[in-house]
């Protein structure tokens, strides 16, 4: 599902960095001192899930634009009510389903200017 989702948004010209593990892509998110544009997390995944990685990055990085995707549409149950403004994409997906939810983050959740 990684390679599907990077495949498409790189022929859409989207700049995309992968990670398989929650704790990687906070690290490198750290790095790049949270200058993304979005985040797309997988709900179920090793180490920290991604509604967790969801909660630690809008208290690091304040209001971040995130997209849950998850096969499992009972996952939405589960999230806190901080989450409840996440947009969420239920697989199987396709690659327009794909684009429209990551344009549409994107436009919700417009990148916020470092504050010095």
């Amino acid at each position: 599902m990684l390679d599907i989702i990077s495949t498409t948004l790189r022929a859409r010209d989207f700049e995309v960095t992968t990670f398989t593990e929650s704790l990687k892509a906070l690290q490198w998110l750290t790095s790049v001192n949270w200058n993304v544009d979005l985040v797309i997390t997988d709900i179920i995944m090793p180490g920290k899930d991604g509604l967790a990685l969801a909660r630690t990055l809008r208290a690091k990085a304040g209001p971040i634009a995130i997209l849950l995707i998850s096969a499992r549409l009972s996952d939405e149950g589960l999230w806190g009510e901080d989450q409840q403004d996440l947009p969420f994409l239920s697989k199987p997906f396709t690659t327009t389903e794909l684009v429209e939810a990551v344009e549409q983050t994107i436009a919700r959740f417009p990148r916020q200017s470092p504050e010095k």
